[in-house]
């Protein structure tokens, strides 16, 4: 093993304390554990799979133990950001996602929140985020709202202001 590689084990204990879901029909594969230890190696990486490999549960399991451990080295960061670029058609996908990688978190208020609409709406929607109490925080944009007037520049700035993950879907 390389000085810098990351047991599953350190990872699979973050899952555990954030309720990922572990039951023995949803448990994680072989090759989606490589991946998520390969991605927590870089602070930039990417996971390229063929359809249904379980790159999304592989990107929220990523994202709630780099998240966890950000916030262990930050005690005072309050809010973790996961925001998904992708096609809108994936939107729904994202949801089905997360209920079944976390259970119990569409009933306790936790779906990606869409930003579409236009500029106004989205900045709208980021601003309740930004003041939100929430520990986690889902959002997702479609490819073709955020090239609308001034969603990009928003965006950006909403990037720098924030401790935000960025997930990029096909």
């Amino acid at each position: 093993a390389k000085k810098n590689d990351i047991e599953f084990s350190e990872i699979e204990i973050v899952l555990q304390s954030v309720g990922f879901n572990n039951s023995p029909e949803r448990r994680l594969t072989e090759l989606q554990r490589r991946n998520i230890c390969f991605l927590a190696k870089h602070a930039y990486a990417a996971d390229f799979s063929v359809p249904g490999a379980g790159k999304s549960t592989v990107a929220l399991a990523f994202f709630h133990y780099k998240a966890h451990r950000i916030s262990n080295l930050n005690p005072a960061l309050k809010k973790n950001i996961l925001l998904v670029i992708g096609p809108k058609a994936a939107f729904t996908s994202w949801d089905e996602q997360l209920e079944e990688c976390l259970p119990g978190s569409q009933i306790a208020g936790a779906f990606f929140v869409r930003l579409e609409g236009g500029i106004n709406n989205i900045k709208l929607r980021i601003s309740r985020v930004e003041t939100s109490n929430e520990r986690f925080v889902y959002l997702i944009i479609g490819y073709n709202q955020l090239i609308g007037n001034g969603v990009i520049e928003e965006i950006n700035r909403f990037v720098k202001d924030n401790l935000v993950h960025i997930v990029i879907d096909e």
